[in-house]
């Protein structure tokens, strides 16, 4: 019976009979057909001999996940060759190689039909057609009719499957996106507000440091004893002289604010006088619970802020401080600031700028600004003053890969009305000027082709001419595309078991 297929976008690609004479001593083994069928992220790709009556022929299956583009393990599939109304098929649950099968079917009628796979993966089927097929009764005539179909292509380079799977390779269908003007300028990180906070002295003293271990860069938690400033040893200003006379105030309002209450109710104390002492009373309690609250004999107890770490130490261990002077610096830098200064002539384009591309020169990483969860924060309405540049405010998290008071290269995306094709910066080559990139002919052959560029946002290049919406091209790993072609060693069908 007829079976029902599901259909898939599909390429056909015959390479013509490889032989030196055209006589009759044809082998059809030397002919070689592909099909290519893209659906639910997986590259299926069939290379065929092709299919003589009564004749066993050979099909080599690979299947590929277009998510990391590594070969995909199936449960089991079946190859369906449909001609008229003849069903043939076969089976096959233990692969070459993962992703890769070989299937040998003999058609029994002749005629055109449709060749389908049935991919069993995860205990779910996928029925899908990849293209038609024609049985021949003469072998003389499948030949002839792979040449007139063949694809003309002398520059292109073979990179077989199992090659690309075991590198870091990708490829990615060519898109038209918004694609606006890009802004390129350079940005200081600062923390940002609120993520740093100053521990400053409230009295004069000696600085102690809690431990031996604070130093820059060390960790604290919220409330946290981080040092002590002491004068205890002073003649003047003496903090334990301080704290013992607050208390003795405290104790003789307290007793003399009691003793008025129980004095005013037989007229001996008046109104007024109740209301003075308690007044003094409450007084001396604030001084006193303060100065114990954050002192105690030994000096004022410093602690830590907020969680985070030790950014910066001003003064040494055992150092004198005055009341007012800052101690350390501690910050978070959960968020990031970044502050980019552009030129006046983009001063128009800065309230359309809605993302950026953040490139590290350090780590030689780059990110977008969503992958940041930042946002764009300001952009200034005036030039800086002494040189004449207009500000722009990003706020990033910090991923562990920015050091506060570095720089990194900005990307100021613009947001466009327009569209253009687009293609990762990874898929350009470029050689004496001239940039190119590598088109997929089949998966495993492909075709370098010089391409016009124009803006970037430093993770994709606006192709202005050379390319098409419907070519896919090498996203990752052009580069070894490219040693094939110098090299010119490789075999197409290097890596198959024939």
């Amino acid at each position: 019976m007829k079976k029902q297929f599901f259909l898939a976008t599909v390429i056909v690609l015959l390479t013509s009979c490889n032989h030196a004479n055209h006589d009759d001593n044809h082998h059809h083994d030397e002919t070689t057909f592909t099909l290519t069928a893209y659906i639910d992220s997986l590259e299926l790709f069939a290379e065929c001999t092709p299919f003589l009556l009564a004749e066993s022929s050979e099909i080599i299956f690979h299947i590929t996940s277009l998510n990391t583009f590594k070969p995909v393990h199936c449960d089991s599939v079946a190859v369906q060759l449909v001609v008229e109304k003849d069903l043939l098929t076969q089976t096959v649950v233990q692969p070459m190689a993962t992703g890769l099968y070989k299937f040998n079917i003999q058609p029994t009628v002749e005629g055109t039909g449709k060749l389908g796979f049935v991919v069993a993966l995860n205990g779910r089927k996928k029925c899908i057609t990849m293209g038609d097929v024609t049985v021949f009764s003469d072998e003389l005539d499948a030949c002839q009719k792979a040449e007139k179909r063949a694809v003309k292509c002398a520059t292109c380079v073979p990179f077989p499957k199992q090659q690309s799977w075991q590198s870091d390779f990708a490829i990615e269908q060519v898109r038209r996106e918004s694609f606006g003007q890009i802004i390129k300028t350079v940005a200081l990180i600062e923390p940002a507000q609120g993520d740093e906070i100053v521990v400053t002295a409230k009295t004069n003293g000696v600085v102690t440091f809690a431990s031996n271990s604070v130093f820059e860069g060390k960790t604290v938690v919220v409330g946290q004893v981080i040092c002590s400033v002491s004068g205890k040893d002073f003649a003047d200003n003496n903090l334990s002289v301080r704290i013992t006379e607050a208390k003795n105030n405290y104790e003789m309002t307290k007793l003399n604010y009691e003793r008025a209450q129980s004095l005013v109710a037989d007229k001996v104390v008046s109104e007024k006088e109740l209301l003075v002492t308690k007044n003094a009373y409450e007084n001396a309690k604030i001084v006193y619970n303060q100065l114990v609250e954050n002192f105690d004999a030994d000096g004022q107890r410093l602690k830590a802020p907020i969680d985070g770490f030790i950014k910066q130490i001003f003064v040494k261990n055992g150092g004198y401080v005055e009341a007012g002077q800052p101690i350390m610096i501690v910050a978070k830098d959960n968020y990031l600031m970044l502050r980019a200064e552009v030129r006046q002539k983009y001063a128009s384009l800065l309230p359309n700028v809605h993302s950026a591309v953040i490139f590290n020169s350090v780590t030689q990483k780059k990110y977008t600004l969503e992958e940041l969860q930042g946002a764009v924060m300001s952009y200034g309405k005036a030039a800086t003053g002494g040189n004449f540049m207009i500000p722009v405010t990003l706020k990033i998290k910090n991923k562990g890969d920015f050091v506060v008071g570095s720089f990194v290269d900005v990307f100021l995306k613009v947001r466009s009305h327009t569209d253009a094709i687009t293609v990762p910066n990874s898929a350009l080559m470029e050689d004496q000027g001239i940039y190119y990139v590598f088109v997929q002919v089949t998966p495993e052959l492909f075709d370098k082709q010089v391409v016009r560029v124009g803006a970037t946002d430093g993770l994709r290049t606006e192709i202005v001419s050379g390319l098409t919406e419907e070519q896919r091209v090498v996203s990752k790993g052009a580069i070894l595309i490219k040693l094939a072609q110098a090299t010119g060693k490789l075999d197409a069908h290097s890596g198959h078991a024939h």
